[in-house]
């Protein structure tokens, strides 16, 4: 008896993982966020190959592809345009053959689930856009208010952080599930049955955890007292870490925090510099300091430590943070493709380009695993986008 082929093998995971998936771990065929699952880990359970066997497509932007791709099961949402005019764009990720387009207005970073496209439109429209066949077609539309973040879905709810309120949404229906009042800040983020979302309380800076069933504030904690003006701010949710980007986002300071999963109870541990976007395991956050070198924080530790692999080891690793890309399970991977294990995480590397790819120094990527092994590379330039295939074993 054969090996099973690695489509119907992702395929199995997929619908495994389908049932337990609570904005933790991305399953292998759905990147349905910008950064993989609501949680915004960067964690997906899609294996990166070692080796490359070649380009399988090259998607060529009409105007721009402006925000990293979301995939479901197969079919690929882009955005594809400029300040002036903007398409959302369905692929199909074996072919890279557009299935649909449809205009969108001045959109926002788009999530998915169930092969429906939610994203804000001018700033305060939330509009599901659903794939039916070879058709995109609007189902829904909801106005969240201005200033409102990108969507975060888990199990067809929607969470929407604004500076006014965080909201529990459900396509179709015209109020709330539920909705909580306050000045919210920046892009929460959803593990474990609770919604993580910075708000402002006077001069203070919050991160609250909120019960997904009703919205009741279940933990929280100040980050900040008085807090620098301005928007922006993220959350990244690990199982027993987590990170919160302070806004204004330009200053990139970073609170690492302990989590209690079973309570959602969390206590501030440090603040930190950070140059990239954190990766989130288990206990571990992993990101490049303000010294530009690769550090890990642990739950339950005071002080960080220093990678394993240290940059007199392998510099070509610790480059300025503009030769990163994502790749699911992995964490950044800087100038060369190259890397080791540290930790939990993953310096991922291929042992050899794909033949033609153009991947240079200094020129910063987006990847996200989409069918399969299927890879796609998003240029930050965004004028193409590539899709690369694992080398053939056996």
């Amino acid at each position: 008896m054969g090996a099973l082929p690695m489509r119907h093998l992702a395929l199995l995971l997929a619908a495994a993982v389908a049932l337990a998936d609570d904005g933790g771990i991305a399953p292998p065929t759905r990147w349905s966020h910008a950064r993989g699952p609501a949680s915004n880990s960067g964690q997906s359970r899609a294996q990166p190959p070692e080796t490359f066997g070649g380009i399988a497509w090259t998607y060529k932007a009409k105007a721009s592809v402006l925000f990293p791709p979301v995939v479901w099961d197969g079919a690929i949402f882009l955005v594809d345009g400029d300040a002036k005019a903007a398409e959302l764009v369905a692929l199909d990720a074996e072919t890279g053959k557009p299935w649909a387009k449809t205009s969108v207005r001045a959109p926002g970073q788009p999530a998915v689930a169930s092969r429906s496209a939610f994203l804000l439109e001018e700033g305060k429209t939330l509009a599901q856009i659903q794939l039916d066949g070879r058709t995109l077609s609007r189902q829904w539309s909801s106005d969240v208010g201005g200033g409102a973040s990108p969507p975060r879905i888990v199990d067809d709810e929607i969470y929407v952080a604004t500076p006014r309120a965080l909201l529990s949404l459900r396509a179709g229906l015209s109020r709330p599930a539920w909705k909580v009042e306050g000045a919210f800040a920046g892009e929460p983020a959803v593990r474990d049955g609770h919604v993580y979302a910075l708000r402002r309380d006077g001069t203070k800076l919050v991160l609250s955890a909120y019960a997904r069933a009703d919205g009741k504030e279940a933990s929280s904690v100040t980050l900040a007292d008085p807090a620098e003006a301005g928007g922006g701010g993220r959350v990244v949710v690990g199982n027993r870490i987590v990170g919160a980007l302070l806004p204004p986002e330009k200053a990139q300071t970073w609170a690492v925090l302990a989590r209690n999963p079973g309570t959602a109870e969390l206590t501030l541990s440090r603040t930190e510099k950070l140059l990239t976007e954190p990766f989130v395991g288990d206990r571990l956050l992993l990101s490049m300091s303000a010294d530009r070198a690769w550090t890990m924080f642990y739950a339950d530790e005071k002080s960080p430590r220093v990678p394993r692999v240290a940059a007199a080891d392998r510099p070509e690793l610790f480059e300025a943070p503009a030769g990163a890309i994502w790749l699911g399970e992995s964490c950044q991977v800087y100038g060369d493709w190259c890397g080791d294990v540290i930790g939990n995480a993953v310096f991922w590397h291929a042992r050899e380009r794909p033949e033609g790819a153009v991947l240079r120094k200094g020129l910063r990527f987006h990847a996200v695993p989409a069918r399969d092994a299927l890879l796609l590379l998003v240029p930050a330039d965004g004028k193409s986008m590539l899709a690369l295939v694992p080398e053939e074993i056996g």
